[in-house]
């Protein structure tokens, strides 16, 4: 009988590290290690992950200063990208937080540094003045009311459409403060507090930026509950899987629930062309 060296009792976590990641010639172990930390954080379907530095050095037995300079010399070596990210506090002031890492698969990485960008063709010969379009020095003062009108028109509507994205953002916050303590659970079957919904604000905000819609909050809320969670009594609320990463997680939700929504409201659109026919 072959014996088994790897026992699933329903405890063991797993996660898959690209094999190539190791024959890159010029990362040290250390990098590797950071690389494979991080990897640890991704969800299967989605290449981003959210671990702090504080997070990965513990997982990697590095200094914090030492996972730093670590990250930055993979995002130059092309195999993360890294972007800010940044919370909201109760009183709605912003303040910087853990940084958002895509993860890159070597072979993708090489891929992306062999292709080079196109060389930018001159629009001017080598020493041409290029002067600006207006010239107020020489042309009629009336142009210049109408450019200074046109500015001042532009700069209202500029005001009103951040206020309306505003109010928007507010819809989207309120609409997580609503639905995600009732479906969206995280370690030891706890909801999901406040520094969890501002933090899966922050994301909702930062990368759904023309896709964000108190409906589609709702669904997402949902089916984070109907994927991560079951009820069974008398013990309330169990995990059906653990969720070491809550908002990546619901980033995976809210994906889910935008085609879900756009699903249903064609649905409605072609009922309602049909009895109107």
């Amino acid at each position: 009988m072959t014996k088994e060296y790897i026992q699933d009792d329903g405890q063991l976590r797993v996660f898959i590290v690209p094999v190539d990641i190791l024959d890159v010639p010029d990362l040290t172990s250390s990098e590797k290690l950071v690389y494979i930390v991080l990897r640890s954080y991704v969800n299967p379907t989605d290449p981003t992950a959210f671990p702090a530095y504080k997070t990965i050095a513990a997982k990697a037995s590095l200094s914090r200063r030492r996972v730093i300079d670590i990250i930055k010399s993979l995002e130059e070596k092309g195999l993360i990208r890294k972007e800010a990210r940044f919370t909201v506090t109760k009183e709605r002031k912003i303040r910087d937080t853990s940084n958002i890492y895509t993860l890159i698969t070597p072979k993708k990485a090489k891929q992306s540094e062999t292709i080079a960008p196109p060389r930018v063709k001159p629009l001017h010969p080598p020493g041409e003045t290029i002067a600006p379009y207006h010239n107020h020095l020489t042309e009629p003062s009336i142009i210049m009311i109408d450019c200074m009108s046109a500015s001042a028109e532009i700069a209202a509507a500029q005001s009103e459409s951040s206020a309306s994205l505003e109010s928007e953002k507010d819809e989207i916050y309120e609409a997580l403060q609503q639905y995600a303590p009732k479906n969206c659970y995280i370690e030891n079957n706890m909801p999901m507090g406040d520094a969890f919904i501002s933090e899966t604000y922050l994301m909702l905000v930062n990368q759904f930026q023309t896709q964000l819609s108190p409906e589609v909050v709702r669904i997402a809320c949902e089916l984070y509950f109907d994927r991560a969670c079951y009820i069974q009594a008398p013990e309330g609320v169990l995990m059906r899987q653990r969720v070491d990463n809550p908002v990546g997680f619901f980033r995976w939700c809210y994906k889910d629930a935008i085609k879900q929504y756009k699903a249903s409201r064609n649905k409605r659109s072609g009922a309602a062309a049909r009895v109107s026919s």
